[in-house]
């Protein structure tokens, strides 16, 4: 006898997935209400970031030329310009460091509180999605979760490759023992190795920027993992009521 086969997916069925998984992955998360202070607080953290940002292309940027025509006045201003994008960056930690602080002072007084807020508003964002996902073609959404998981795990690679797995040893440490290496780079007599001071960090920076995004992709995959679960159960149920 004849195993049946699956259906064939069509490719409306994939649209439709596909726009919920966006849903899910794009969407904002939820922040709790905060008092007027941290808002400003944010709104300069973020304005220090960008400045840094801006700071440190040009840094890179300078690196570059210096690369192709070396200049002791070129190589001056590209480290100021250095120093001065890694200070703004630094400052914006230190404001997001302030605003840590009512979370840390909430975590002692009430433990449990900020995760519970933080897991509810992620309940009431993503209910809607998810019962979507419930009327879609099955063999849609696994077939979506396959091709989402590996564009995950490409991703992650990727980035690990280029700055390592920032999430095991620590930002903190990783810029401490860049600091150390990058004394002994600014002494090389080899301009390429100088160049290096610019590009490292570049990639350390990426990779915690990329933290976020696989966070996001995390729960994505999640939730598409429990709309398959939950299927199965249903049906399971089903052949046994019958």
């Amino acid at each position: 006898m004849d195993k049946a086969q699956p259906s064939e997916i069509q490719t409306h069925e994939i649209a439709e997935v596909q726009a919920i998984v966006d849903q899910l992955t794009k969407r904002k998360s939820h922040k709790p209400s905060q008092p007027a202070w941290m808002q400003r607080a944010e709104g300069a953290a973020r304005t220090l970031l960008e400045s840094g940002v801006t700071g440190y292309l040009m840094a890179i940027a300078i690196a570059l030329v210096i690369s192709i025509a070396p200049s002791d006045a070129l190589r001056a201003t590209g480290l100021t310009i250095l120093l001065l994008a890694m200070l703004l960056i630094l400052a914006m930690f230190a404001l997001q460091g302030v605003q840590v602080v009512p979370l840390v002072i909430a975590m002692f007084k009430r433990p449990f509180d900020p995760i519970l807020e933080l897991v509810n508003g992620a309940i009431t964002a993503d209910l809607a999605a998810v019962n979507r996902l419930s009327s879609c073609s099955r063999e849609a959404v696994e077939y979506v979760l396959a091709q989402y998981k590996h564009q995950r795990l490409a991703y992650e690679v990727r980035t690990s490759a280029l700055a390592g797995q920032l999430e095991k040893l620590g930002l903190f440490p990783v810029l401490a023992t860049f600091g150390v290496a990058a004394a002994a780079l600014l002494n090389s007599p080899y301009q390429w190795l100088r160049g290096l001071v610019f590009l490292v960090p570049t990639f350390h920076f990426l990779k915690l920027m990329s933290l976020a995004v696989t966070q996001e992709m995390d729960r994505t995959i999640a939730l598409l993992e429990y709309s398959i679960a939950a299927r199965d159960r249903a049906a399971e149920e089903a052949k046994d009521s019958d």
